[in-house]
């Protein structure tokens, strides 16, 4: 065999180093994306053609979606992974979750030229649930804020000209509207366990009481909060004029409502793609701290133990903020799904919103008034116990005394215990 000489080995070697880079970039980069809904569902249709496309972009990027239909599978789903195989690259949060994640140390902070370019570009208020302890690790893919829904024909009918300003005077409008025709009713709200705890941060931001306290402790047995929630016995129990029927509101069947924006597909189911001609939305009521609301939501995160960190988070930025032909990014394709308020500035203007820029315009202003859950592990399971409480005050199972004295008490120790355990 004829031996090579050391200036053809060296020549060699120097091509060889010169083809390594192009080769590891042809190669594909495997992203795991885990998204809440499921590919049969709208959302989960959004986010596979936005990958899609993605892909066609970046032809050396592989995206994987999974997902979970239900909330509690999908957040159980995740855990799961990360103890076995480990997080997906992207993770649709939501944001009582992402609280905890961060706590655990699983989340990667946004990266901070990335930080400046979305804050850029995004209503600044909407990243608000993505930010703990001063630090931001989500970006915004659904939000949704309280607001004052009406019914405009009812309301005409009644001879009624304009919404209350205040909730005293809703409070005193609302049941006569109702003792004049019972079976419709002056005003319904968002039921269940989050939906409770949504509805007492809305009115406790309205009328000045507090859910904690300067040093981050919780602060639920107070006089402010017992007599908020005689209020709401009052608005809401059995004599009251106030339900949780919000189907029967989107029917037409109410005059108020403590609306959010995914309530905007029972509209439309209900009242058909004009349901704007029949339903206005506004700011809520104030009280006597001003007027309050409540936002939470959903952002995509990206965990520390990822691979590909930076592949991951170039991706969210594309979704959230680059604009495709009609004009919207892939995030506000997914928030026009889901009846989402949009957080990319541009995407109110696009094809989904359009028609109905000034009803989701309404809701991006009562950002400015909203409240989120107090930043505190374990979010979730203290706003259960909330509204287990409240639930039982409204049944007339418990005093609010005793029903606010018992949260604190049990609030307490799922803290206590979350710290024993950290």
């Amino acid at each position: 065999m004829r031996k090579r000489s050391v200036a053809f080995w060296a020549v060699a070697l120097l091509v060889a180093l010169a083809l390594a880079p192009a080769s590891a970039q042809s190669e594909k980069v495997k992203l795991v994306f885990a998204g809440r809904y499921t590919p049969d569902t709208p959302g989960g249709q959004a986010w596979l053609q936005a990958i899609e496309t993605y892909q066609e972009l970046n032809p050396h990027i592989e995206i994987e979606y999974i997902s979970e239909g239900y909330h509690d599978a999908y957040l159980e789903k995740l855990i799961i992974l990360g103890a076995s195989v480990g997080f997906p690259d992207v993770m649709n949060l939501y944001n009582l979750h992402l609280y905890d994640f961060v706590e655990q140390g699983v989340l990667d902070p946004i990266p901070a030229d990335m930080l400046e370019r979305i804050r850029t570009n995004l209503y600044d208020a909407s990243l608000e649930g993505a930010e703990y302890k001063g630090v931001y690790y989500g970006v915004p893919v659904e939000l949704q804020v309280a607001v004052l829904a009406y019914n405009k024909q009812l309301l005409a009918e009644a001879g009624v000209d304009g919404t209350p300003r205040t909730w005293d005077e809703m409070s005193v409008l609302a049941p006569k509207l109702r003792a004049a025709r019972p079976d419709f009713m002056g005003l319904s709200s968002q039921g269940g366990g989050w939906g409770w705890a949504a509805n007492w941060f809305t009115l406790a931001a309205a009328y000045g009481a507090s859910y904690a306290g300067r040093g981050g402790d919780v602060t639920l047995n107070t006089p402010e909060n017992v007599a908020l929630l005689e209020l709401i016995v009052d608005w809401f129990g059995p004599e009251g004029w106030a339900d949780l029927n919000r189907w029967g509101f989107a029917a037409g069947q109410g005059y108020f409502g403590l609306a959010f924006p995914f309530w905007t597909t029972f509209f439309t189911q209900l009242q058909g793609e004009d349901f704007t001609d029949v339903i206005g939305v506004t700011s809520l009521p104030a009280g006597p701290a001003g007027i309050g609301s409540y936002q939470y939501g959903w952002s995509l995160t990206v965990p520390a133990s990822s691979k590909n960190k930076e592949e991951a988070w170039r991706f969210v930025e594309w979704l959230a903020t680059q604009a495709g032909e009609n004009g919207m990014t892939a995030v506000g394709t997914v928030q026009a799904a889901l009846g989402s308020v949009p957080t990319f500035r541009g995407d109110l203007n696009g094809p989904a919103f359009a028609d109905r820029s000034e009803y989701f315009s309404t809701f991006i202003a009562n950002l400015a008034y909203a409240v989120t859950d107090e930043k505190l592990p374990v979010a979730e399971q203290r706003q259960n116990v909330l509204a287990q409480e409240i639930e039982a005050a409204i049944a007339r199972n418990k005093t609010p005394m005793q029903a606010m004295a018992d949260a604190q008490t049990k609030v307490d120790a799922l803290l206590a215990e979350f710290a024993a355990d950290n």
